[in-house]
């Protein structure tokens, strides 16, 4: 399931994401220049301080949200340019974005393209101060417009969210991580695997951790009562609390639902991988191995962990509801609302804002209580009292000495329906407090696949909007060629015998030789950029020839 030609480090992947979504903003701003804040003249221009500009001009929006904003208004402009025949088409009517919206029911496109579309020219107004709409009586959409956009919401499908893993399912994976005849990196994926159940977080969340405690009295070692902790500044909604300084911590209970407890077990077996659990530095709690089984630098992906955990339970590839990373963080947190824990411990427990701010900042110790009701709760499973696979009849089983399991619990389970996961909607978010960042739960857009695609833009579509002339290659001995999907440019030797580039990448088909290219300084490979260009005979013999001429 890992993917061994990702070698690349997170910091550089992350560079070179934030690059691709510049040029694509520096793009939009080419072709909506006259919408733009007399400020930020400078903005489409492709130069340092034009990047610079574009930088303070984006602010701290998150990534996520900078490329489904572009990629929706880029779509736009590639329909108008095709539809109006003319480049400048920025500040659009609301009879355009009528007619627009007209298209894309023809074209019978998700619901989000339409909402997305909206957002983006909202966010472009309020945030950006660019009105890339002009505003009538009826606002940026006509009337028509808007019962087109109601029209697709009414046949937006069901919603479809990860499914919880089972009881059964997380038992596996604790006897597995016990067990010494599945190899040390699997045991140790499963111990990851399971410190994001029990720690309610996702897997994004461990892909940078730091200063690990390990929380267990030397006393209670035999009977595993303790926990393990890290911290992160690195989540889905780490740019709303940033400017505090604050920092989410990601505590886990030791003791699961089969003995030897997981956390004990975890340890040893991190020890043994060589990535200790405490004293490690900072970086992903889960690196991905490379071929001979070596770690790498960079994290394993969600989509990789998705397909791991699905082999490892044996998950029949035909079914519809299989388990992926976004069922860590949803597992135990749905068993803490059908087990009846109060709305606010699980606000706390799911690390997301809890709307009291002054009692949250004087609690100092915020997650002490509610974590001793998530261990009560997960002792009546281990005991089969509670049973949250269950039908909502059967989840809690009577005992014939004790009675139910308690008054309190057992009355709100029987008169409360079954309840998802509380989901935070975006215009709802309230202030952070200091020990509870403010957290989302996996949105419509982590579950389906329709606005994901409103994130993306092809390149066949981008390259619409490239200018005739970028930048020239200056180095006279040596050959460009860009991948024609990646848009990454390696370097070469002229007159090289080797069929590889500077950094040791092979010379395929899917590589063509370019002279000039728009945004080349933050495309070209930076490994081909440090390695020696000459290799072998045949590039010095061109060295040569060329000095000789110039001679």
């Amino acid at each position: 399931v890992i993917k061994f030609h990702e070698v690349e480090e997170e910091a550089l992947a992350e560079e070179r994401r934030l690059n691709r979504l510049y040029e694509k903003w520096t793009i939009l701003a080419s072709i909506s220049s006259s919408c733009l804040p007399e400020s930020f003249a400078n903005l489409a221009e492709d130069t340092k301080e034009g990047v610079a500009t574009l930088k303070l001009f984006l602010g701290s929006k998150s990534v996520a949200t900078l490329e489904k904003r572009v990629a929706s208004l880029l779509r736009f402009s590639s329909w108008a340019r095709k539809e109006k025949k003319q480049s400048d088409i920025f500040p659009a009517s609301p009879l355009d974005i009528e007619n627009y919206f007209s298209f894309l029911t023809t074209c019978e496109a998700a619901p989000s393209a339409y909402t997305s579309f909206e957002e983006a020219v909202n966010f472009c107004k309020h945030h950006l101060h660019m009105r890339l709409v002009s505003e009538t009586e009826e606002g940026i959409v006509t009337l028509k417009g808007r019962r087109l956009l109601e029209s697709s919401l009414g046949q937006r499908k069901e919603l479809r969210q990860a499914r919880p893993l089972t009881v059964t399912e997380i038992k596996r994976l604790e006897q597995m991580l016990s067990d010494e005849g599945v190899s040390l990196t699997e045991r140790y994926f499963v111990g990851v695997v399971l410190f994001c159940i029990y720690s309610r977080s996702r897997w994004s969340d461990v892909r940078k951790v730091y200063n690990a405690v390990c929380d267990i009295p030397q006393v209670a070692r035999a009977t595993s009562h303790g926990f393990l902790e890290c911290r992160t500044r690195s989540h889905k909604t780490a740019h709303l609390v940033r400017k505090k300084g604050l920092v989410m911590p990601l505590v886990a209970p030791v003791l699961g639902l089969e003995t030897p407890p997981w956390g004990v077990k975890f340890l040893d077996v991190a020890k043994e991988t060589g990535l200790a659990f405490v004293d490690r530095p900072e970086g992903p709690l889960m690196p991905a191995p490379d071929k001979s089984g070596a770690w790498t630098q960079r994290a394993v992906r969600s989509s990789e962990c998705s397909k791991w955990i699905q082999v490892l339970l044996d998950e029949d590839p035909k079914e519809t509801r299989r388990p992926t990373s976004h069922s860590l963080k949803a597992t135990t947190l749905s068993w803490c609302a059908k087990f009846g824990i109060e709305p606010h411990s699980r606000l706390i427990l799911g690390h997301h804002s809890t709307n009291s701010r002054s009692a949250d900042i004087y609690a100092r110790e915020l997650l002490a209580s509610p974590l001793r009701e998530y261990e009560n709760m997960l002792q009546h499973v281990r005991q089969g009292t509670f049973c949250p696979d269950n039908t909502r009849s059967g989840m809690v089983a009577e005992q014939e000495n004790e009675g139910k399991i308690n008054n309190d619990a057992s009355e709100s389970i029987a008169t409360k329906p079954e309840a998802p996961i509380a989901v935070e909607e975006e215009d709802h978010r309230v202030e952070p407090t200091d020990f509870s960042p403010a957290r989302l739960l996996d949105d419509q857009s982590s579950e389906s696949s329709e606005s994901s695609s409103d994130a993306s833009m092809s390149d066949q579509e981008l390259a619409d909007f490239q200018p005739e002339h970028g930048a020239i290659n200056s180095e006279p001995d040596v050959q460009l060629f860009q991948h024609h999907r990646t848009k990454v440019v390696h370097k070469k030797a002229l007159g090289t015998i080797r069929n590889r580039f500077h950094c040791g990448i092979v010379h395929t088909s899917d590589f063509r030789e370019i002279s000039e290219s728009l945004f080349l300084q933050s495309r070209k490979c930076l490994r081909c950029e440090t390695v020696r260009p000459i290799r072998d005979y045949g590039a010095l013999a061109a060295v040569l020839k060329r000095q000789r001429t110039q001679a």
